[in-house]
């Protein structure tokens, strides 16, 4: 493959799997990275070039800065922000780059909106909780059912740490409050969630989907991102809706990297949202033998796409989140802990064939303990 590949991301292990999963198939990509007083990303042995930026919107000036002839680099986005601001330019950029898209400019844009994906995955057969939107601080709706979740209509405007459970009008009012729209919804009390990562190909006619990942543990406990899962083949559940997932990504015509998630209750499978972009456990399903970044990669250039065959349950950790559930939390025993740990076979952050980035991460993890101890011994002190 003679083409380049340029990856986009900020300092989380999101972006580290990019990094990996193109470096274990030879491919030394460059990186446009936001800056961060911890680098541990860059640490990567499979890192080439390095571009940092202060802001999403210098991204496009980056790009701009590597347009060349002959062939068109292949880009590969790892957070909201980044391929929102290459969307706006993708009239232009698309001359030179080949990049995440959905048919024109701006329309990764609206589908970013949850109300929107909310429609498209009615239109394909997805059932989806009841949704309503609204603009903070104005009037609720009514009809609102409680409990409810309410979250950001963009994920721009913000992430899981925004998202609430409500159980009455005044906390629903309370957590409506900054000048952003909100959507509200019908909360489903999950037995579990599932999280399909995938790539699309031809504007969403074809996608590659390695298996369905069950979220076993997520830290913090509720509503936290994902701490300990397994990747298991969609076999094993068959009230999965692929062919509705299937059909709503040809809806949106989007093709790139991207993850649609849902949580299951009796039987059913509600959708919740789609990330357009690569998901933060996108390296997993290259650990079980399906690499999605090289798939991706090989069709915008052209090459074959090969033959995977995915090796599953495929367990895997969020190394430095999950152990908090035993020493923070301490609603797991170390027992159960280094049982779960036994049997892991891939760590988000680890990495013996590239274990720089754990290093630094970790080295700069504990001083941070280490300071704030001395900080509240200090204090006590004084007291």
């Amino acid at each position: 493959m003679d083409n380049r590949v340029i990856v986009v991301g900020n300092n989380h292990h999101n972006t580290l799997g990019v990094l990996r999963s193109l470096g274990e198939r030879g491919i030394k990509p460059e990186l446009i990275i936001t800056d961060d007083t911890l680098k541990f990303v860059t640490t990567s042995k499979y890192v080439g070039s390095i571009y940092t930026i202060h802001k999403a919107e210098e991204v496009v000036l980056i790009l701009q800065s590597l347009k060349q002839s002959g062939a068109m680099p292949i880009v590969i986005c790892c957070d909201d922000k980044s391929i929102a601001e290459i969307d706006k330019h993708y009239d232009e950029l698309s001359k030179y780059f080949h990049l995440p898209n959905a048919g024109q400019q701006g329309r990764i844009n609206f589908l970013m909106s949850k109300l929107e994906q909310q429609k498209l995955a009615n239109k394909a057969g997805l059932l989806s909780p009841r949704t309503w939107r609204v603009y903070g601080n104005t009037t609720l709706p009514t009809d609102v059912v409680y409990p409810c979740i309410v979250k950001t209509d963009s994920s721009i405007d913000g992430g899981k740490i925004d998202i609430k459970v409500c159980y009455n009008r005044d906390e629903l009012q309370s957590n409506t409050s900054r000048s952003v729209e909100y959507i509200i919804q019908e909360y489903i009390e999950k037995e579990y969630e599932l999280n399909v990562v995938a790539c699309s190909l031809n504007n969403g006619k074809d996608i590659v989907v390695p298996g369905v990942i069950h979220k076993i543990r997520e830290y913090p406990a509720k509503g936290g991102s994902s701490s300990f899962s397994v990747l298991k083949n969609c076999n094993e559940y068959p009230h999965l809706p692929l062919d509705g997932i299937k059909r709503m990504l040809e809806l949106t015509q989007y093709e790139g990297l991207f993850s649609i998630e849902f949580v299951c209750k009796g039987g059913l499978c509600y959708f919740l949202e789609v990330n357009f972009r690569n998901d933060g456990n996108g390296y997993v399903p290259t650990s079980a033998g399906c690499n999605l970044h090289y798939i991706w990669c090989c069709h915008k250039s052209g090459v074959a796409v090969e033959d995977f065959s995915v090796h599953t349950p495929h367990y895997f950790m969020a190394d430095v989140r999950d152990i908090l559930h035993v020493i923070k939390d301490k609603q797991l025993k170390v027992g159960e802990w280094l049982n779960d740990f036994r049997r892991t076979d891939c760590f988000l952050l680890y990495n013996r064939r590239d274990s720089k980035p754990f290093r630094v991460y970790m080295r700069s993890y504990l001083g941070s303990v280490f300071h704030s101890l001395c900080k509240k011994i200090r204090i006590c002190r004084r007291v």
